[in-house]
């Protein structure tokens, strides 16, 4: 198991996994599902803090394997905004990305083999997280994007950062995996969330 596994199963101990009695909320309104539990999540754990670090240090070498996949020399931030635009001009029908959209959405780009196309980046992206499985899953992007920033709110700019990439990666693949508009809202809200857009502290 990664460190970022042992961390995300050792936080699940300490804090609450669901906002809702029956747990349906996390289906029906994601966004506060998560708003709910941000208000219950506790300080960070002295005795969390080597995992924490571990799982940091885990998380950097996915990163930088990430980024020299993506582009060569790109940036965290660089790939942040870059990503982040091609997915809301790629998205912006607000239809999901299928083949039935290519006259939409100028596929022939990538079709006659030119892979720098936005929409090419964007399946090139999801293709690979979906090989090497770069960010497992929603689990990693919750913890890195609110829960530690809340926990641990001296380190919450390194974690968010982290979150946000986590969150446009999954983006990505949600977009070629064809999910409905809801679900790229949700994680398009994790990225908000990772971004500091939802701040929703205890008092």
């Amino acid at each position: 198991m990664s460190k970022i596994d042992d961390l995300a199963s050792s936080i699940g101990k300490i804090f609450p996994e669901r906002a809702d009695e029956n747990g349906t909320k996390w289906m029906s309104d994601h966004k506060e599902w998560v708003r709910a539990l941000m208000r219950n999540v506790q300080p960070l754990p002295d005795s969390r803090r080597l995992l924490v670090a571990e799982a940091l240090a885990e998380w950097n070498e996915k990163e930088k394997a990430f980024l020299n996949a993506y582009g060569s020399g790109k940036t965290r931030s660089e790939f942040l905004d870059e990503s982040r635009r091609m997915v809301d001009e790629v998205t912006a029908t607000g239809e999901p990305l299928n083949p039935e959209n290519i006259s939409k959405l100028e596929w022939k780009g990538v079709l006659n083999g030119e892979p720098f196309s936005d929409v090419g980046k964007i399946i090139g992206i999801g293709e690979y997280n979906a090989r090497t499985h770069t960010v497992r899953n929603m689990g990693w992007v919750n913890l890195f994007a609110w829960i530690l920033p809340i926990a641990d709110p001296g380190n919450a700019v390194e974690y968010r950062s982290v979150g946000a990439v986590m969150a446009t990666i999954m983006l990505c693949g949600a977009v070629i995996k064809r999910w409905p508009t809801d679900d790229l809202d949700k994680f398009r809200f994790l990225l908000d969330v990772a971004n500091g857009q939802e701040d929703r502290q205890p008092q």
